[in-house]
Parts: C-alpha cells; sequence; structure tokens
C-alpha cells in the first residue's frame, strides 16, 4: 500500500510557481557561448566513432561556468527535441536509438563535473560530487540550483536551434537524471514540455523519511527539507500533471525505493505510467529505453 507523505511539510504550488520564475529569471540574465569540439569519437568510457551529427558542446556561461552536452542530431530536421540528464554519477550516456526514432537528443551534464577527457576530480569533495550536499548546507543557494540553471540554459540554446521543431520538447532520464527530468518539465510545461520519462528518479517524496541527505546537520533541518523539496516530484505534481508522464520503479531497489515513486505516481492525476520491474536494483534498465522510446513516438 502505498504510503502518502506530510504534504505541510511542502512548498505550496504558489511557491513552486515563484521558485520556477525566479529561477528562469536568473537565467535571462546568463548568456552561453556554445562551441562544438572536433569529432574524434570518445575518450572516456565510450567508443562509437563513425557517428556524424554528434559530438560534445562546451557551454561558457557568462557568470564563469564551464560545463559540457553531447548533442545528437537527425540527419535532416526539423525534429522534436529531447534532453537527457545524467545520474549521480555525472556520466554521459548517447542514444543512437532514440535519434533513430527521429528526435534530437542533448544530453547536458551540468557544473563542469564532467569533461570529454574525463572527470574534473578538482570539483569532487571528500571523494564524491558535492551537488546534494551543497544544496542542504546552503538551504538551496547553490548545488542543484546551480545544476538547474546549466540545464535550463542548454535547454534553451538547443530549442533555439533550427533543426530543432518549435515548442517542443521532452524530458528523459535515470535517477538523479530522472529527478532532474521532472523538474525540468515543470519548469517548462507551459513553455514547450510535451512529456517526461523518470526512470527509477531519485529523491522522491522525501517526506516519507527513505532518504538522508543530511538534513538533521544543519542548523535548520526544516528549511533545509524545503530547499530540497524543491527537486522533490511531489512539490510540482500540480504542472506535472498537465504533462504525460511516464515512471519506473525497481522491485529492489534500495536507492530509490519503489514506494516513493508509486507515491509520485498516485499524486499525479494527468496522463501517466508506471512500470514495476519487479526483480530490477537501482541501474540503467534496457527496459526503460523501449518504454522510453514508446513514450515518446506517442507524445513528443
Amino acid at each position: 500500500m502505498a504510503v502518502t507523505p506530510d504534504l505541510s511539510r511542502y512548498p505550496t504550488p504558489a511557491e513552486a510557481e515563484a521558485w520556477i520564475d525566479a529561477l528562469l529569471g536568473e537565467t535571462e540574465n546568463i548568456s552561453v557561448t556554445a562551441e562544438f569540439l572536433p569529432a574524434r569519437g570518445f575518450q572516456f568510457n565510450m567508443g562509437s566513432f563513425n557517428i556524424r551529427n554528434c559530438g560534445y558542446v562546451r557551454m561558457n556561461t557568462s557568470d564563469g561556468q564551464t560545463f559540457y552536452c553531447y548533442y545528437d542530431r537527425v540527419p535532416r530536421g526539423p525534429a522534436p527535441l529531447i534532453v537527457h540528464t545524467p545520474g549521480y554519477n555525472s556520466e554521459v550516456s548517447t542514444h543512437h536509438m532514440l535519434k533513430m526514432e527521429g528526435f534530437n537528443v542533448l544530453h547536458v551534464d551540468p557544473l563542469g563535473y564532467l569533461t570529454p577527457e574525463g572527470p574534473d576530480e578538482s570539483k569532487k569533495r571528500d571523494g564524491g560530487w558535492p551537488v546534494l550536499q551543497d544544496t542542504v548546507e546552503s538551504f538551496g543557494a547553490r548545488g542543484y540550483r546551480d545544476w538547474m540553471r546549466n540545464c535550463i540554459l542548454a535547454v534553451r540554446w538547443a530549442m533555439a536551434r533550427e533543426e530543432n521543431l518549435p515548442g517542443r520538447v521532452s524530458f528523459f532520464g535515470t535517477s538523479q537524471g530522472g529527478m532532474g527530468s521532472l523538474v525540468l518539465a515543470s519548469v517548462f510545461a507551459g513553455r514547450g514540455a510535451r512529456c517526461v520519462c523518470a526512470d527509477v528518479p531519485y529523491l522522491q517524496n522525501l517526506g516519507m523519511g527513505c532518504y538522508d541527505p543530511g538534513f538533521s546537520r544543519t542548523e535548520e533541518p526544516e528549511r533545509a527539507f524545503r530547499a530540497l523539496a524543491m527537486y522533490d516530484g511531489m512539490t510540482h505534481r500540480e504542472r506535472l500533471s498537465a504533462l504525460p508522464v511516464l515512471l519506473t520503479a525497481g522491485g529492489k531497489d534500495e536507492v530509490c525505493p519503489p514506494q516513493t515513486i508509486s507515491a509520485l505516481f498516485d499524486a499525479l492525476t494527468g496522463t501517466k505510467s508506471l512500470t514495476y520491474l519487479a526483480d530490477s536494483v537501482h541501474c540503467y534498465t534496457e527496459e526503460f529505453i523501449y518504454l522510453a522510446k514508446a513514450w515518446l513516438r506517442m507524445y513528443a
């Protein structure tokens, strides 16, 4: 049986709207210069060398940040744009199968954690990426706010390109990427978003107490909870209910427990689908790509 979190702890729909407006306002004052890097195949963890119309893009922002995207375009356009966000390991994933379905695919890797040469180890803290803890410790002033700003800038850049159909952008990802895709879908709801596919999304239903991101180690635990809850789908449930939402949950997933995802599913009132993979642990699954491909073909 699904457990309903205490929604009184969450930001209200009006607060979520104000947060989105403020986030978008911040990005309006940041310009981005995009540089397509020379084609050279993959230097890090992959080996796909003979594919045209794809490659790394270096994003330099006017506020001094550098991060990277991987952009995979159909040979002829215009086409719908779909945006992939990474898991917590900050990996790059290519999706040629989705490109072959007629989508331009933009993978965004925020904060410069990953470069074409590999991870930028100088950005790690205590052996890992600090984005989650930065969010909690700064009460939402840094961390995922910066992560999300990078994503919004990259999405706007791609949406303005002539090979992408106007007003047709969708989002997908796994784990942290599933969380990011849900929030971005909420941000772009009414601004071109068509649908979202979130595979075992991270940080859902924080009010259930299944996650321990360090709230109790701050001086103001409830303030820290509300800051991180801005990245919880429950905060965005009304905006997400306006879009077709695909979710997956793994029956043996101890990182993103399935009950946190099923509760989000229950809270959505629009077109939705939840696939429960009974024997799946926390991982990327081939099943998700086939499910996402069908969902994107129907709604993107």
